[in-house]
């Protein structure tokens, strides 16, 4: 459940996944002498992941993001490539280890056994045929070659059997192995015959050993075959667990304590979330009774994010497991395999649209495909764009088709026409928005400062204290911590102070980065946000800044003053910062929050003017529609009237005129006569 519910659950995309077996196996040497061993997958891109939202819209914007990501690097030649490892160790380690090695929901920390690379594997191509070559392929634990072996782990005997029935069952029939994407690539002899979906065809009339008529063939093949590890074993054999696979909570304390307070921060998230969704509250309450076990600052955050008190922690399994070696490990960080931190095989939108200076895109266009990144260019509409110096350049994709989440970073274009444009689309505000809030980089060319005034930004929320750097990069942007001690200026960067402006002589251009992806992982429970102020400028060379090694993206940075920033049409920049207090707080108002309060009073003077010039006018119709009332009360009074009047005469002249009822009478009696007639008829 802590993997699950941590970052790891989800990836950037497959190729930047970290893969192990959960299974104990056995490596045998030519000479009978076994050890253990578990296999580990590790990525040469790194481990990176998303964030909760951003993979929410993903689902929702491309179900296939991770295939179609994995098949357009194959096909692009950028081959995904992981590295195999080993953790060997032998029965007398296992022994001695606080956990038991069989027990599939341990792992073994790299400090007690370091993971031994020997090998490597490469997707070097995609399927030709993905029925038969992908939804035929059938794996099972029990298909192993010499010199691997089985250990007495209780859940991999019972995949050797599950396995096997599964795909009976899948692929319709104990055939399946000969199917091409499943049949060794060695000769296969056995006495196995007939059945539904047979693919080779057998002479002769045995199916069975020994015999003589098949001239003894096929024959075991004895010591050349597969033959079992010999384990020597002491005392009974009994069918049962050890009292160590009772031990549940001390590995998933050691990978808690193991995460940084941002990843901390997300497994709690992850945690709220799915039990915010139960609908038996005894229920709720028991999971987060099993978490004080695990570590009870997660079971509090989890419990105050609930809106209920913290229980008390749930009866353990074994009242006393034993003491870890290890407390804490380094590898089981998701920053433990940063990769190389180039920008290769990552998605960058270059946004555009009638009236944006070409050459400037397409300069940066092709710097990004010669470092191997995949560069979109993004506009209203498909087709060629009129730029302002008549250089082609076409669209290849819309803010329909491709929405912010499927990239990791995005260039903004040069050029005031250009700029008012894209402004007027609100999905290309979205769009910048969207990559704003989920802490990817953005690419300022000229004339895009004025986006800086349509991003959101957590104004009241940002700490008064100079910004540290960090030496990790992750997957899209960078991680930000804060440095409460100041730093002392070093070569090539500048000063700051709280909303102070840096300066530097790193180079020309301007690349807009920001720490909201930093700020909002640290402080989860945060979601109000503000318009001011909304981007952080660092200068620096155009083309460096693409390629995220080292502390590229990771330089001091401080939010330029509200004061300094104009609102789309020009007409609202701030003169004054607002000094204001806030409640409860010793920190000066941010120069955008008065921002915001003087919005505020401004539409509520609106709304008081609007009040006052409505009244008259809605007194006036009230009168209307009282008199409206009245005249139509006299007109029903009237017809009333009228009604009786009529009814009267009609009832005196029937009374006093005979040969009124002579008609009625002469008109009755031609009516019964027809009604008789017509009856006769039927009859």
């Amino acid at each position: 459940l802590m993997w699950v519910m941590s970052d790891r659950a989800i990836p950037r995309s497959f190729r930047m996944m970290q893969g192990f077996g959960v299974h104990t196996f056995r490596l045998v040497t030519a000479e009978g002498a076994s050890q253990f061993v578990k296999f580990h997958w590790k990525p040469k891109l790194g481990t990176h992941s998303l964030v909760w939202d951003e993979a929410a819209k993903i689902a929702g914007a491309d179900a296939d993001f991770h295939r179609r990501d994995l098949w357009e690097a194959i096909e692009s030649g950028e081959y995904p490539e992981w590295e195999l490892g080993l953790q060997v160790f032998s029965e007398a380690q296992a022994e001695a280890f606080s956990f038991d090695v069989l027990d599939a929901a341990k792992l073994i920390p790299e400090e007690l056994v370091p993971v031994r690379p020997v090998g490597r594997m490469v997707l070097n191509r995609n399927p030709d045929n993905f029925f038969a070559e992908t939804e035929q392929v059938a794996f099972c634990t029990a298909h192993v070659v010499p010199g691997i072996d089985f250990s007495n782990d209780p859940l991999l005997a019972g995949r050797h059997h599950s396995y096997i029935d599964t795909q009976i069952t899948r692929l319709g029939g104990a055939n399946f192995h000969e199917l091409p994407i499943n049949a060794s690539l060695a000769t296969v002899s056995n006495n196995q015959r007939d059945g539904i979906h047979r693919q080779a065809v057998h002479r002769g009339r045995v199916a069975y050993e020994p015999n003589s008529l098949g001239g003894g063939c096929p024959f075991q093949a004895g010591a050349k075959g597969f033959v079992s590890f010999p384990q020597p074993l002491d005392g009974e054999k009994l069918r049962g667990k050890p009292e160590k696979f009772a031990d549940h909570y001390t590995q998933a304390t050691l990978f808690y304590d193991s995460q940084t307070a941002v990843e901390q921060a997300h497994i709690v998230g992850g945690f709220r979330f799915e039990l915010s969704k139960l609908t038996v509250p005894a229920i709720r309450a028991r999971m987060v009774a099993s978490l004080v076990n695990v570590s009870p600052q997660l079971a509090a955050q989890v419990a105050d994010g609930l809106g209920m008190p913290l229980p008390a922690a749930l009866p353990r399994a074994l009242e006393a497991p034993n003491a870890p070696e290890v407390t804490a490990s380094a590898a089981l960080l998701l920053t433990a395999l940063p990769g190389d931190g180039g920008i290769r095989t990552r998605r960058v939108a270059l946004l555009a649209a009638h009236g944006v200076m070409g050459a400037p895109l397409l300069s940066a266009q092709a710097a990004l495909q010669a470092a191997g990144a995949v560069s979109v260019v993004i506009a209203p509409r498909l087709g060629a764009l009129v730029t302002a110096d008549n250089e082609a350049v076409e669209a290849t994709a819309s803010f329909e088709n491709s929405p912010p989440v499927l990239f990791d970073t995005v260039l903004l274009p040069d050029s005031e026409a250009g700029v008012k444009a894209l402004l007027r689309h609100g999905q290309a505000v979205d769009f910048v928005a969207m990559q704003f809030r989920h802490g990817k980089t953005l690419r300022a060319l000229g004339a895009s400062k004025a986006f800086a005034a349509t991003v959101p930004l957590l104004v009241d929320q940002l700490p008064g204290k100079r910004m540290g750097t960090t030496a990790q990069c992750l997957s899209a942007g960078a991680r930000k911590r804060i440095d409460p001690t100041p730093r002392a200026p070093r070569q090539g960067r500048g000063t700051y102070g709280r909303w102070g402006r840096r300066t530097t002589s790193a180079g020309p251009s301007t690349l807009y980065v920001q720490v909201v992806r930093w700020w909002v992982r640290s402080n989860p429970d945060i979601h109000s946000f503000r318009f001011a102020a909304p981007m952080l400028e660092l200068n620096t060379p155009t083309t460096d800044r693409l390629n995220r090694t080292g502390n590229d993206m990771n330089e001091i940075i401080q939010p330029k003053s509200a004061s300094e920033f104009a609102w789309p049409n020009g007409d609202h920049r701030m003169k004054t910062p607002n000094t204001s207090m806030l409640p409860g707080s010793d920190e000066a108002t941010p120069p955008a929050v008065g921002l915001l309060k003087n919005a505020a009073q401004g539409a509520h003077d609106t709304i008081d003017r609007l009040a006052d010039s409505a009244a008259p006018t809605v007194r006036r119709l009230g009168e209307s529609v009282a008199s409206t009332r009245e005249m139509l009360r006299a007109k029903t009074d009237q017809m009333r009237t009228t009604r009786d009047e009529w009814t009267a005469s009609a009832r005196g002249t029937i009374r006093d005129n005979p040969l009124v009822w002579v008609a009625a009478a002469v008109t009755l009696g031609a009516v019964v006569s027809r009604l008789v007639r017509r009856g006769r008829n039927d009859r």
